[in-house]
């Protein structure tokens, strides 16, 4: 008898809310079913299994009215157990039972271990923000700012559908460029793309370069990186501007060559060539194996109009 009378006023819920058509209303109902429920359902939970974890989760879903989800990925005497006792404390109607691959505990224990490899992706070129549990996709999730190719490579070939990457760009001003210069608290960040300001009277081939203070300990010449301002850029040239934020993109290495990229600008910003360069632009880098030597072609942003394009060569 009070389980009909538990599933009558379920109905009358539901009349309600297409009478009224307003989400306030379904929001209530909502708020008043689990308020009612939800204490029940982890009661029962905790008294026939204990810690759920190891088996599979519970959740609450809302499409719109709401559902408890009881997600089960290791079946056994326990979880038979308690489906037949919230058969009894829960109306049907209010209650999914679905099958997982993955428990909690074992979501759990895979986001710690990619929190462990958190330097590694990022020095293949995720910017990780944030690494988390997904009980409805039933896997672990990751936000990323920005992610390269070589680092979602890794994601796919090391866990699959297991893990999903959640891209969530920054709205704040950004530069990608290489780390070319440093003192005790700034680097000098040149982007190596130029931008042509001829059609309106500027420069026909500018270079973006600031000095950047706030990551200084985070990065190293030779570096391509990707930064995010927080405040305003001074006008100079180089410009001037603070950050907290970095995303070290990843230094490609050919196959037959000992060096990175990475190492071989450092070489040759620490060149005597180099040294009356005030904003290094990498212009290209090529490897030849007959030679093992690398090539890089430079020029100096400071300079307005008509930089000369310079070649170096840079020994294994």
């Amino acid at each position: 008898m009070k389980r009909i009378k538990l599933g009558f006023l379920f109905l009358i819920a539901i009349g309600t809310i297409m009478l009224v058509g307003c989400s306030k209303e379904v929001t209530n109902i909502n708020g008043g079913i689990e308020a009612r429920y939800l204490p029940q359902i982890q009661a029962d939970i905790k008294e026939i299994v204990g810690d759920f974890e190891p088996y599979g989760s519970m959740y609450i879903e809302r499409t719109p009215l709401i559902k408890f989800v009881v997600a089960i990925a290791h079946p056994n005497e326990k979880t038979e157990l308690l489906k037949k006792r919230l058969a009894e404390t829960i109306p049907p109607e209010l209650i999914r039972y679905r099958d997982v691959e993955y428990s909690v505990s074992e979501l759990k224990a895979r986001s710690m271990e990619i929190t462990k490899k958190w330097d590694y992706y990022g020095e293949l070129g995720a910017d990780i923000q944030d690494i988390f549990v997904d009980e409805i996709k039933n896997n672990v999730g990751v936000t990323v700012t920005v992610i390269s190719d070589q680092a979602n490579q890794a994601f796919l070939s090391q866990y699959g559908d297991k893990v999903s990457i959640v891209i969530n760009p920054p709205t704040d001003f950004s530069m990608t460029g290489y780390v070319v210069k440093r003192d005790e608290k700034r680097v000098l960040i040149v982007n190596n793309i130029a931008k042509d300001y001829g059609s309106t009277g500027g420069i026909k081939e500018y270079y973006d370069a600031v000095w950047v203070s706030g990551i200084a300990e985070k990065v190293e010449l030779g570096q391509r990186v990707l930064v995010w301002f927080n405040g305003p850029i001074a006008e100079s040239y180089p410009a001037q501007g603070q950050s907290d934020k970095v995303a070290i993109l990843p230094s490609l290495k050919h196959d037959n060559a000992v060096l990175t990229e990475e190492e071989v600008i450092r070489k040759a910003l620490a060149s005597k060539e180099a040294a009356n360069v005030q904003a290094f632009v990498v212009i290209a880098i090529n490897f030849d194996e007959k030679s093992a030597a690398w090539t890089i072609r430079y020029k100096d942003g400071f300079i307005s109009e008509n930089a000369v394009e310079q070649e170096l060569l840079i020994a294994e």
